[in-house]
């Protein structure tokens, strides 16, 4: 996906935007991040799993 291509090693802030749920299962989360200088802002979704809630990063959902 095109947000994990994104992430650069190198992030020297983040602020959590925005949580919007989507169902009662699964909420997008928006993340600014600072890496280099440049400010990127990533969605990600959080999903309900067995043991809790999850942030899902680096697999397709």
């Amino acid at each position: 996906m095109k947000e994990y291509s994104n992430i650069d090693d190198d992030i020297t802030n983040t602020k959590l935007v925005e949580v919007k749920q989507v169902s009662e299962t699964e909420f997008k989360a928006t993340v600014e991040i600072v890496s280099d200088g440049n400010l990127n802002e990533l969605t990600f979704p959080v999903q309900k799993q067995k043991k809790g809630w999850k942030i899902i990063v680096g697999q397709d959902v």
